[in-house]
């Protein structure tokens, strides 16, 4: 028996809360669904990606098919 196939992953990377609630909003009235991660300054993304800190572990963090960058953010900007 097949497993059923994991809905695309975007990772999204993102500070301001506002902008994430039009996001997920966005994808959440799209058929087929997305599953959506979220890093909240540029630095957690390179963790994220580069599977470095809490993010070792591949199960907590699958490769996004796309990644949503805000080019002004804390710390590492896009």
């Amino acid at each position: 028996m097949a497993e059923p196939e994991l809905p695309p992953l975007v990772l999204l990377v993102e500070d301001n809360p506002d902008n994430e609630e039009l996001i997920r909003r966005a994808f959440a009235e799209r058929e087929p669904q997305v599953a959506l991660a979220v890093a909240r300054h540029g630095e957690e993304a390179l963790d994220y990606l580069h599977r470095r800190g809490e993010y070792q572990d591949p199960s907590r963090s699958p490769r996004p098919r796309l990644i949503l960058l805000d080019l002004r953010l804390p710390r590492v900007d896009g």
